[in-house]
């Protein structure tokens, strides 16, 4: 017969779930008991080929950076370089000046009476206190537009009464303070560095005590990577030749070496990398980049974080069972719990429910 195999089929299922049906009315506890309880599962999936892990960072600094600014007010100036994020500069260099023209007026206005004074004073010294003259000599030639004040001389107690009808230490002490607060209109690198942020432009004014710039001298970036997934943590901290930073469409901004794990204060895991940029790049501070381990890592990457301890998940074994299993144990198939912290009976048995394959 045409549909002999089909019936034979029919009533070997009828047979099979008559059989099942004997079974679970044998087994079957007494009435008010639960069946057998089932936990949602899904199989596996070992990628032996391993896969690059790709997660977003923010970009910051490897040091605190050092904010440049002015105690003085005025319009500000370039210095020696033209100053952008990413500029390198040596120590010494003169980096931004503020507009000094009315400040430096006044000190050589100053300079001018000084000198006229001490000359003065020369001569009533070279009267009085021959003997010293040569000192007040050298003191009045060093006072020149092109040269810092000399030291002011030490003096005896006859000079000093002449002195003290003078007024040269008045006007010595004033003309120093006005030279001294030059220095407020310069900023000038007190080691080699690198700029790190730029907030205002040459040409604009400025307020006493505003941020014209940031600096840090070690001349690289911080990369955070904040990462919630403690298994991913994991693998990005032990991933062969730290990472890759690329920007939102593909180009390779650097790489990172990791230099710390820290937790954030919502109890996220955030890894710190030391970033080399690529050349020509500049990067600026809470720059988002795409962040991906520099080679592949082994596989035993497809899991839901909720399926995921530490480096720990949950097997339903060949019995029913729950065991607990480090990852690098998985089999190809293995059943894994969806929800690794689900209340579980120690040695009870549980039917698994297999949900979509991660």
């Amino acid at each position: 017969m045409k549909n002999s195999g089909k019936l034979s089929f029919i009533v070997f299922l009828t047979f099979v779930l008559i059989l099942e049906l004997v079974s679970c009315d044998a087994s079957k506890p007494p009435a008010g008991k639960e069946k057998q309880e089932s936990v949602q599962v899904f199989q596996a999936n070992i990628n032996t080929k391993g896969v690059y892990l790709v997660t977003d960072g923010t970009i910051d600094f490897a040091e605190k950076p050092v904010p440049i600014y002015f105690r003085v007010p005025g319009i500000l100036e370039k210095g020696e370089l033209e100053l952008k994020p990413g500029t390198t500069f040596k120590k010494g260099q003169l980096l931004f000046q503020i507009d000094n023209r009315k400040a430096y007026a006044e000190y050589r206005s100053y300079q001018r009476d000084l000198a006229a004074l001490v000359e003065a004073f020369l001569r009533v010294i070279e009267k009085e206190v021959p003997t010293e003259s040569t000192k007040w000599k050298l003191f009045a030639s060093g006072i020149h537009p092109s040269q810092l004040l000399p030291e002011f001389p030490a003096v005896n107690a006859r000079e000093l009464a002449a002195l003290n009808n003078s007024g040269v230490a008045e006007l010595y002490d004033k003309t120093k303070r006005a030279e001294t607060s030059m220095t407020d209109y310069f900023y000038v690198a007190i080691q080699d560095g690198m700029i790190l942020e730029t907030f205002v432009k040459p040409g604009k004014k400025l307020s006493s005590g505003q941020k014209v710039a940031t600096w840090s001298g070690s001349g690289s970036y911080y990369l955070r990577i904040i990462l919630p997934d403690n298994v991913q943590s994991k693998l990005y901290q032990s991933a062969d030749g730290g990472v890759q930073l690329f920007d939102l469409n593909g180009k390779l901004l650097g790489t990172g070496k990791l230099d710390k794990v820290q937790h954030s204060k919502t109890g996220e895991e955030v890894l710190g990398y030391t970033v080399t940029p690529a050349r020509q790049t500049v990067f600026s501070k809470d720059q988002q980049v795409r962040v991906r381990t520099a080679n592949p890592t082994s596989g035993k990457l497809s899991f839901p974080p909720s399926s995921v301890s530490g480096t720990t998940v949950c097997v339903l074994n060949a019995g029913g069972t729950v065991e607990k299993v480090t990852i690098s144990r998985l089999k190809q198939g293995d059943l894994v719990l969806m929800n690794y912290r689900k209340q579980l009976i120690p040695g009870k048995k549980y039917r698994p429910e297999l949900m979509i394959d991660q």
